[in-house]
C-alpha cells in the first residue's frame, strides 16, 4: 500500500469517471493496492472523486487572497470559469497564496506569460491560478560561469534583450516557442531549442532551481544549494528533476539558472534540397556525430510551399525534393568555418553514394534578408510552417527516441497519416551529438471537418512509435490514456509516492503524466 487513499481533483468535464477535459492530463487512476491503473471499469479502481467546492468564487477565498495581496492583484480570468487569479511578485507572495490554499484545501496551478501550448495551466473550477508574470527579474547574468539566474516570469524576449545590452558575447538558445513566452514555462515542459546537437533539449540547460513546496518551505537544487553561484547541477544529488517536467505539481519554481553559450563571430545556415529523405537523415546523423554542426535537421518537402504560399494539392511533383537538409554551423575564425564547410561537403558526397542526391544549397541568412515576408526562415528548424498548404484540423506530435529508428519513425508517421486519408509534415532532428533523436510532426486533414481522421492517425502513429522505443513528448491530451499505459508500473508508483511526499495535502493541482493529486 502507498499509505492514505488517493483521491482526485475535479475536472471540468468528467463522465463515468473518465476525464475528458482538454485542460487535464488525468488518465491514470490509483487503485486499492497502490498501483496505477488506466481502466476505470476495473473493480480495484476507486471511482470516487473529490467533489468540487460548492461555491467556486466564494467570498471567503477572495477575501483571504485580497487581505494578503491587495484588491488589485486578485481577479478573474475571462477564459476560465470559476477560477480566481492571484498575481504574485515575490517569494513571500507565493508562500502566502499557498498558505491560503492549504488552509482552505484549494488547488493551485502556476502560470507565467500566458497559457502554455498544451493548455495545462487551467485549474479546475474553484481553483487558484497563480500568475507568476510579476516575478520577472533577471537576477544575475554571469559572464565567467556563463549562466543567467532568472525568475519564472522572465520571457525569452526579455532575456535576449538583456544579453544584447551586456555586449552580446553570450548567446541564449532560440526556443521553439514565441519570444513572449516565459523561459520557465517552455523549459520545464521539456521544450526544444536550436543548437540541439551541442546542448540538447531545454531542460538540459537548467543548472538549478529555487522552489517553494506546498508546505511553504523553500528548497534549492544544483550548485546554488551549497554555493553562491548557480553554475552546475553536480556533484550533489541531482534533485532538479523533481521539478522539471512536473508542470508545477511538486513545487512552485521561483528562480532558475539557465546555461548560456559563447556567441561565435561567424555563422552559416544552409538548406540543401534532397532527393531522398533517408539519405538526408543519414547525412544529418553523420554530421551530428562528427561534431561539425550546431544543428542538422531534415525538414518536410512541403516547407518551401508554405514559405512562398504556394497553393495546390498536397502532391509532390516530379523533380520536387523529398526533403530538405537544414544545417547550421558556427566558428570563431574564418579558417575554422571553411574547414567545417569542406567536411560538410564530404559528408554529403558519402550520403549521396548510398542513394539520393543533394542540390545546391540555399543560404538562409541571405534569403531571409531579401524581404520581411521571408524573415521566418531565420527561425528554422524551430518555428516553421510544418503543414502543407490546406492542412486543417491539425494535431501536433513530438517524440524523443533512438537515433537508429529515426527513418522508421518518420515512415510510421507518413503511413499512419495515409491510412486515415490525412496529410503529414515531419521534422527529424538528431539531438545531443546524435545519442538520440526527435521527431516532430503535424498530422492534419485537408478540410476542417476531418478531426476524427486526424485523431485516428495520431493514435495509430503514437502506438507504433512507442513500439519502436520512442517516448512521446507532445500529443493531444485525449490520447493520454494510450501514452500512459506504456509507462512502467513501478515508475507510476514512484511518481505517486513523490507527489505524496512533496505535496501531502494535494494543494498543487496539476496532473502530470496522468497521476492523481494525493488528496
Amino acid at each position: 500500500m502507498l499509505g492514505p487513499e488517493v483521491r482526485w481533483l475535479p475536472s471540468s468535464r468528467c463522465a463515468a469517471g473518465r476525464c475528458v477535459s482538454p485542460t487535464c492530463f488525468g488518465a491514470i487512476f490509483a487503485c486499492r493496492d497502490g498501483s496505477a491503473c488506466s481502466d476505470t471499469s476495473s473493480p480495484c479502481c476507486r471511482s470516487q472523486r473529490m467533489t468540487t467546492p460548492e461555491r467556486t468564487r466564494n467570498d471567503t477565498l477572495r477575501n483571504a487572497l485580497v487581505d494578503f495581496l491587495g484588491e488589485a492583484r486578485v481577479g478573474e480570468d475571462a477564459h476560465l470559469d470559476g477560477v480566481l487569479v492571484a498575481s504574485v511578485r515575490s517569494v513571500s507572495d507565493v508562500e502566502g497564496v499557498l498558505a491560503v490554499a492549504r488552509q482552505m484545501r484549494i488547488p493551485v496551478r502556476p502560470r507565467a506569460a500566458g497559457l502554455d501550448s498544451l493548455n495545462l495551466t487551467a485549474p479546475p473550477s474553484g481553483g487558484i491560478l497563480l500568475d507568476l508574470r510579476g516575478m520577472n527579474r533577471i537576477l544575475e547574468v554571469n559572464h565567467s560561469e556563463r549562466y543567467a539566474l532568472i525568475e519564472p516570469g522572465v520571457t525569452w524576449r526579455q532575456l535576449y534583450k538583456r544579453l544584447a545590452e551586456e555586449g552580446g558575447d553570450l548567446a541564449l538558445p532560440t526556443a521553439a516557442t514565441p519570444r513572449g513566452l516565459s523561459v520557465w514555462a517552455s523549459t520545464f515542459l521539456d521544450g526544444s531549442a536550436d543548437a540541439s546537437l551541442v546542448q540538447g533539449a531545454l531542460p538540459e540547460k537548467v543548472w538549478g532551481v529555487e522552489a517553494i513546496l506546498s508546505s511553504g518551505e523553500a528548497v534549492r537544487t544544483g550548485s546554488g544549494a551549497m554555493s553562491s553561484g548557480w553554475w552546475g547541477r553536480g556533484p550533489l544529488p541531482d534533485l532538479s528533476g523533481l521539478f522539471i517536467g512536473w508542470q508545477g505539481a511538486t513545487g512552485i519554481v521561483t528562480r532558475l539558472s539557465v546555461s548560456l553559450r559563447p556567441r561565435l563571430k561567424h555563422v552559416r545556415r544552409l538548406l540543401f534540397p534532397a532527393s531522398s529523405r533517408r539519405a538526408a537523415i543519414a547525412a544529418a546523423i553523420r554530421l551530428a556525430r562528427e561534431g561539425l554542426c550546431d544543428e542538422a535537421a531534415v525538414l518536410p518537402w512541403t516547407l518551401l510551399r508554405r514559405v512562398f504560399s504556394v497553393e495546390g494539392a498536397l502532391v509532390r511533383q516530379p523533380g520536387e525534393p523529398e526533403a530538405y537538409l537544414h544545417v547550421d554551423w558556427s566558428a570563431e575564425t574564418l579558417p575554422e568555418l571553411e574547414y567545417k564547410r569542406l567536411r560538410l561537403g564530404q559528408n554529403l558526397v558519402r550520403a549521396a553514394r548510398r542513394g539520393g542526391s543533394f542540390d545546391e544549397p540555399v543560404d538562409l541568412v541571405a534569403l531571409a534578408g531579401l524581404t520581411p515576408a521571408l524573415k521566418r526562415l531565420r527561425d528554422l528548424p524551430l518555428r516553421l510552417p510544418l503543414g502543407g498548404a490546406g492542412l486543417e484540423a491539425a494535431a501536433a506530435v513530438a517524440c524523443y527516441g533512438p537515433i537508429s529508428r529515426l527513418v522508421d519513425g518518420a515512415d510510421v508517421l507518413d503511413e499512419a497519416a495515409a491510412a486515415h486519408g490525412v496529410g503529414a509534415a515531419v521534422v527529424i532532428r538528431p539531438m545531443r551529438g546524435a545519442h538520440h533523436g526527435m521527431l516532430h510532426a503535424v498530422l492534419g486533414g485537408y478540410q476542417t471537418g476531418e478531426p476524427e481522421a486526424v485523431h485516428g492517425a495520431t493514435a495509430r502513429a503514437l502506438e507504433r512509435l512507442m513500439g519502436l522505443g520512442f517516448v512521446p513528448h507532445r500529443f493531444p491530451t485525449e490520447l493520454s490514456r494510450l501514452v500512459f499505459s506504456h509507462l512502467h508500473p513501478g515508475t507510476q508508483r514512484l511518481a505517486l509516492r513523490l507527489r505524496r511526499l512533496l505535496d501531502p495535502q494535494g494543494v498543487l493541482d496539476p496532473v502530470p503524466w496522468g497521476l492523481p493529486a494525493p488528496l
